[in-house]
């Protein structure tokens, strides 16, 4: 975990970033982000970044009981959108969030970059710690079972779809 957390933050980044329009419908906003697997859009008012709305936002507004189709997003959104320095590191977008109580930073370099979210930060962190993967393993020819080794792949095809005894010895075809 070491390794990550002097990276510089531009190295986790979406450089994607999603946005809407402030006289967008919560409602509207929401089908945009679940056709783009968003779970956030930045929200535009005179081409400007004027506050973003989050998946937990839009709960929010639900839990209330107000309306997504007649609430727009400038009224749900959260601003200012704390941002964060392209060449900070990912220990100081970790103390940015955690003092802020929030889950993404906008990533800038003079101009919006990207969004790290804690979920980016994680996910990277998990890639540096995965078990090596399993060996390949060896599929029956006829049912797709998996075996770890040729032998057993032998055994297997020799009393379930062939009879015993009719490739014992030869495991090299498999």
């Amino acid at each position: 975990m070491q390794e990550i957390l002097g990276d510089k933050v531009s190295d986790h980044i979406d450089t994607k970033l999603h946005t809407c329009d402030a006289g967008m419908s919560v409602a509207d906003a929401a089908k945009e982000m679940v056709s783009g697997g968003q779970s956030s859009v930045l929200v535009l008012k005179n081409d400007e970044i004027a506050g973003i709305v989050t998946a937990a936002d839009m709960l929010k507004l639900v839990a209330a009981e107000m309306n997504p189709a007649t609430t727009r997003l400038e009224e749900i959104k959260s601003h200012p959108v704390i941002e964060i320095d392209g060449d900070a590191s990912i220990m100081d977008a970790i103390g940015a969030m955690t003092k802020h109580g929030i889950c993404r930073l906008l990533v800038k370099d003079r101009e919006p970059i990207g969004m790290i979210t804690r979920k980016h930060i994680i996910e990277d962190v998990a890639k540096q710690h995965v078990e090596p993967e399993a060996p390949p393993q060896i599929l029956c020819p006829y049912c797709e079972s998996e075996f770890a080794q040729k032998e057993a792949l032998s055994k297997h095809i020799d009393q379930i779809h062939i009879g015993k005894g009719l490739l014992e010895g030869n495991t090299d075809k498999y």
